[in-house]
């Protein structure tokens, strides 16, 4: 949760948030830290403010993206039964960690599976280009051709394109690693053992983790 934030002439800008627990600290010991003249570990993070209900709260000016109706949905994408355990991965970034990213498959691999997908704005079938923003070869979105401006960019705000990114890491985890829909479908202890094989387990929510202690 936030705690608070500065703004002086000498330090800048600064947003101070609480942790869960203290081992959220653990991806974070051993990174370097800003010193004098020395420069501390550059992150990117996403923000979404949760409000009651434990819903994200969508933007003033923001678009609200349609949503299928529940009784149109296919049985397996009717209330996820891990849903809850994958919404703590979505808010502790776990589809953003580089480490994650690269122990499910290669940049390559994914957009592989990306340009497959449809489009992640009109919903049409066959995309036919990846729309890439930077320098990270993760950030994929499959887009459809006309969509595909030339040098222009995807005409949508950088925060709906952001949550295309990560909705799609997600999905690619769940299909390539564990041959489910979402990862609301994964069983906790599934995505436990893989991260486990993988030294990945710093990466799980403190709360997947307890869950996955308390069935066994």
């Amino acid at each position: 949760m936030l705690a608070g934030w500065t703004e002086t002439h000498n330090s800048g800008a600064k947003v101070s948030f609480w942790l869960p627990n203290s081992e959220d600290l653990e991806p974070f010991k051993g990174l370097t830290a800003k010193k004098g003249n020395q420069a501390g570990q550059r992150f990117m993070a996403v923000l979404v403010e949760i409000g009651p209900g434990e819903l994200p709260v969508v933007p003033e000016g923001c678009a609200r993206s349609p949503v299928e109706p529940v009784a149109n949905r296919a049985p397996e994408e009717k209330r996820p039964p891990y849903g809850e355990y994958a919404a703590d991965l979505y808010r502790n970034g776990f589809f953003l960690a580089q480490q994650v990213l690269r122990a499910a498959g290669s940049p390559e691999a994914y957009r592989h599976w990306c340009v497959a997908q449809p489009c992640a704005f009109t919903k049409a079938d066959g995309p036919s280009a990846c729309h890439q923003e930077g320098d990270n070869p993760y950030f994929l979105v499959p887009i459809a051709k006309e969509l595909d401006g030339v040098g222009e960019g995807i005409p949508f705000n950088e925060q709906r394109v952001m949550r295309e990114r990560i909705r799609h890491l997600s999905r690619w985890i769940a299909q390539v690693l564990f041959h489910k829909v979402s990862m609301g479908h994964v069983p906790p202890e599934a995505l436990r053992d893989w991260c486990n094989r993988h030294n990945l387990g710093a990466f799980l929510p403190k709360a997947y983790r307890s869950a996955v202690k308390a069935q066994h």
